[in-house]
């Protein structure tokens, strides 16, 4: 018996020179992994075989596969191999199935980067796969078989085979091999759940089902524990799961979705391969490596009120929206049940945290506007909201008035007329309109007038709020495509804005587009910027400044007339203009904000956008500064002396890569999108490049698939919501630079090895309803789901055949689970269940029907609506009983109607045998033989009174 470390079983292997396989027998890997099948060679990423095959697979990892010297083949099976359904037996172990029964006469062949078996019937791994496919019958086994040669050593053999639809990998090992066991160690803290009373459990991916190991917690400690005996080199993933109900219970797993320790597609943690005693402890739901469990936060109840009494309009419903309900605009409704004005919810929370919120009326038909700095508000991301704080205790929020910090005033509420002069602009045939905060900003909704014809239209508006701010924009037309664009030094957010106090106001008249009347020359001052480039590389179409209160991203050129390095614009501005801007390195269009400097995380960052700030402008100043960087008087800081080569790649396998190949760029140095080329000299679709990085720099950087020019941030990866997202354009983050460095990754994922996780192969889904037992009437049949974003109306069902069954094929996904159900006419009429049907899954509250998939096309069986069952025949009632005179062919239910027998006979009256109690004839009436059968009136004649008697039978009575 051999004993061999399989690691060391790998270093042999993998990139050994091939050695000769004449004379050596091998058996399969004794571990997790020994098998396994994915999209791509090496990839087995579809199925894989876990430790615990090898214990219920035994007969197939006892199997030996015999490279004779004299260059025959054999398949030494034992008694028993594993069986699979397409050899006609029930899938495990049992007696070989010709031709795959070891009695193939078989040679081999090797030429050092593959291996040939001629005869049919022979196989390395499984007898199903070949070189064109997987049998579905014993009959189509080939006569050979050709397996890549991946890694050959005296301790090691790994075999790679193409079957069209994608790669198997097989390990072998010396037969007799026998692999190191350490003991693994699982230990789940429980702080934070309440175990159910199946106890806690460890399982999926190499452990197996949901109940693969069963843990426990003998000191009541909350930490649950199991220990098991696994092979050197064990890996792969697994999962805790609390009380599941047996090994099919997923539902039961921790969620670990966006954590650091969540893998693969399904979330689970990954285990590093075992080369001695292990222990891992961690906790329930989350990532920690010592056991330890972090807390959640205390729920604390938030009451918030407002006081309607000042609002002058009328509304439906008062509504409280904000990030802790997702602006959800109607889902909390406030009520006021004392009938004093003041609306009131309360709301549970998690504590420690911070929230914004607003009060909206109907909905979002109205909803409050604040100016930033307001006391009770904050603005994020250039969103001015209510804000509050919450701790560890419960809070009751006095009440405050709608659109207001402060409580009501009592205050009446005020009228505001605006005006605007249009003698400069020209005032639209269609009319001039204002839209603001005060009537819900609709367009069209209140046209200004000019009574007396000077071109400024004024318009009041009576029922504000007062103490309350409000914001308009003047509308040259009823659409917003004819707003103005208000000037920096009186807008907020784009709009005008005004604090009301408690008196009606006449707004001063304003030029249309301008802060002041048309007739007043605002004073320019200039202002003279100027930025030092010594640090950067000017790209090719030169310096901008621009962003904020001067525009897009090429507002206005600057200039380096003496090649110094220091870049220079002056523009004249109005008196007291103030905002943002920021400098841009050779943007290609006014949307190229991937040129613009980085400064986040420098004290001159500003905003939601890191942009620099301009103080209110009073004189003629000069503004110098370096690029990227925050000092006043134009100097840069000295260049650095060390540089480190940092190399990257990037995995494509997930891709197909177009015409302009693979770049890198982004960021503050790596440049815009076509900043620095990469190459994949070898073809196997991972492409590189190395940059001269400075000593210390960190910063963000992605990768771009075919770019068209340097501003085409269309072509980047898209890496949101995952954790290697980092910044406002979830770019990826290099850390800082000490040494060389190498960074290899997958585009669009986080892998930091190289390795591409391959989405799962699509498969065909039939989907089939029955509308037999649907007794109102319907237009269209439906199929919603989570595969469809529950669109309505999108897919809809067929009945080619009129038999009442619909029906539609749909590509979905494989390994994967879906949620779903029928509706009617879009959302018109939709099926409802009760949680715990048989067919069903309960997801944050919504029971439907649930479908999980794998890797095959799959035909679902028709479904009554409504039900998780095929349709029962619909019940008629009737007379079931035939021998009475009430039966009812069609009845398939007896009502109690039957009430007359069956008395056959003759029913005729003119019959010789006419029988009066008889009411079903029975075919047997006699009749007398007539001599003459056309005498109708019996008078021994043939003639005209018989035909006008016959004649008397037919027609028409008139009244």
């Amino acid at each position: 018996m051999r004993f061999l470390s399989f690691l060391a079983c790998v270093l042999l292997g993998f990139g050994a020179q091939a050695q000769n396989l004449a004379g050596t027998q091998w058996q399969l890997y004794p571990g997790a992994g020994a098998m396994g099948v994915g999209p791509n060679q090496g990839d087995t990423g579809w199925w894989s075989s876990s430790e615990g095959d090898v214990e219920t697979r035994a007969c197939l990892f006892d199997d030996i596969y015999a490279f004779n010297a004299d260059g025959s083949f054999e398949n030494i099976l034992q008694d028993a191999t594993w069986l699979e359904g397409w050899q006609g037996v029930a899938e495990g172990c049992g007696t070989p199935v010709a031709p795959h029964d070891g009695t193939a006469t078989a040679t081999w062949s090797e030429d050092g980067s593959s291996v040939t078996l001629d005869g049919t019937g022979a196989f390395l791994g499984l007898a199903k796969v070949h070189n064109n496919g997987e049998l579905s019958d014993p009959a189509d086994a080939p006569a050979s078989i050709t397996y890549e040669i991946t890694s050959l050593s005296e301790d090691a053999m790994t075999l790679d085979i193409n079957y069209s639809f994608g790669w198997w990998r097989f390990q072998f090992v010396p037969a007799g091999t026998e692999l190191e066991t350490f003991d693994l160690t699982f230990e789940v803290n429980t702080a934070t759940i309440e175990v159910g009373p199946n106890g806690m459990y460890a399982g999926g991916g190499a452990l197996g089902d949901a109940q693969a190991v069963a843990m426990s917690d003998d000191d009541a400690d909350g930490i649950w524990s199991a220990t098991i005996s696994v092979n050197e080199g064990f890996s792969g993933n697994y999962v805790f799961l609390n009380s599941p109900n047996d090994g099919g219970d997923w539902n039961a797993k921790e969620d670990l979705a966006g954590l650091p320790c969540a893998d693969g597609p399904f979330n689970d943690r990954l285990l590093a391969p075992v080369i001695e005693n292990t222990t891992i402890s961690t906790c329930f739901g989350q990532c920690s490596t010592d056991g330890s469990c972090e807390q959640p936060a205390a729920t604390v109840d938030v009451s918030f009120k407002v006081d309607m009494n000042d609002y002058p309009s009328g509304f439906g419903f008062v509504n409280l929206s904000g990030s802790l309900n997702g602006w959800c605009g109607d889902c909390n409704q406030m009520s006021d049940d004392d009938g004093d004005g003041v609306y009131e919810i309360t709301v549970s929370l998690s504590g420690e945290s911070t929230y914004e919120y607003k009060f909206t009326l109907d909905n979002w038909a109205v909803q409050e506007s604040f100016n930033e700095g307001d006391a009770c508000t904050s603005t994020i991301d250039g969103f001015t909201n209510r804000s509050l704080v919450v701790g560890s205790d419960n809070v009751n929020l006095n009440a405050v008035c709608f659109n207001s910090c402060d409580a009501c005033t009592g205050a009446a509420p005020i009228s505001v007329t605006f005006q605007v002069d249009m003698s400069v602009e020209g005032a639209n045939p269609a009319g001039v309109f204002i839209a603001g905060s005060f009537q819900g900003w609709d367009a069209g909704a209140s046209q200004m007038s000019d009574d007396d014809g000077d071109l400024i239209y004024t318009y009041t508006h009576t029922g504000i709020l007062p103490n309350t701010n409000i914001q308009w924009k003047y509308l040259n037309g009823a659409d917003f495509s004819l707003e103005e664009t208000v000037p920096p030094t009186c807008n907020t957010g784009t709009n005008r804005f005004y604090d009301v106090g408690e008196e009606d106001v006449v707004l001063d008249v304003v030029c249309f587009s301008s802060c002041v009347a048309c007739d007043v020359e605002v004073p320019q001052i200039e202002v003279t910027f100027n930025v030092n480039t010594a640090n950067i590389e000017v790209g090719p179409n030169g310096m901008y400044l621009g962003g904020g209160v001067f525009g897009d991203a090429m507002a206005h050129a600057m200039a380096d007339d003496d090649g110094d390095g220091i870049w220079t614009v002056s523009v004249s501005v109005d008196e007291g203009l103030s905002g943002n801007y920021i400098f841009l390195n050779s943007p290609n269009d006014g949307g190229d904000w991937g040129a613009k400097e980085d400064l986040a995380g420098l004290p001159c960052a500003d905003g939601p956008f890191n942009d620099r700030f301009l103080p209110a402008v009073t004189e003629a100043q000069t503004l110098s500064t370096c690029f990227g960087e925050c000092s006043e008087d134009g100097s840069c800081s000295a260049p650095p002396e060390v540089f480190h080569d940092v190399t990257f790649n990037c995995n494509t396998a997930t891709i197909t890569v177009g015409p302009n190949g693979m770049y890198l760029g982004g960021g503050d140095y790596f440049g815009d999108a076509m900043g620095h080329a990469m190459s994949d000299d070898d073809g196997d679709g991972i492409y590189t490049v190395t940059v001269a990085v400075p000593d210390g720099y960190s910063g963000n950087y992605v990768y771009l698939n075919s770019p068209n020019d340097g501003g085409d941030w269309d072509a980047k990866e898209d890496l949101a919501g995952q954790e290697c997202a980092d910044g406002t354009w979830n770019d990826r983050l290099l850390p800082t630079v000490t040494e060389a460095t190498t960074l290899s990754s997958c585009f669009g994922q986080c892998s930091t090895d190289g390795s591409c996780e391959m989405p799962a192969p699509s498969v065909n889904v039939t989907f089939k309803v029955d509308m037999s037992n649907y007794a109102d009437g319907y237009g269209s049949v439906n199929l919603n789901g989570s595969f469809t974003g529950w669109c309505g109306s999108c897919v809809a069902m067929t009945d080619d055949n009129g038999d009442n069954i619909y029906e539609v094929t749909i590509e979905l996904e494989g390994d994967a689970t879906y949620e779903y159900k029928f509706t009617l006419d879009g959302w018109t009429v939709q099926e409802m269940f009760e949680e715990g049907d048989a067919c069903t899954s309960t997801i944050d509250g919504f029971t439907n029907r649930t479908l999980t998939l794998g890797s095959e096309d799959v035909v679902l069986s028709e479904v009554c609506f409504n039900s998780c069952e095929a349709c029962e025949d619909p019940v008629i009632l009737g007379c079931t009983d035939p021998f009475y005179a009430e039966f009812d062919l069609e009845a398939t239910e007896d009502d109690g109607s039957c009430s007359t027998p069956v008395v056959f006979g003759c029913i005729y009256e003119a019959a010789e045998n006419y029988n009066d109690a008889a009411n079903t004839d029975d075919g047997s009436c006699e009749f007398e033989l007539n001599d003459c059968p056309g005498d109708l009136d019996g008078d021994g004649l043939v003639a005209t009174p018989d035909l006008l008697q016959f004649l008397s039978f037919f027609g028409t009575m008139c009244d």
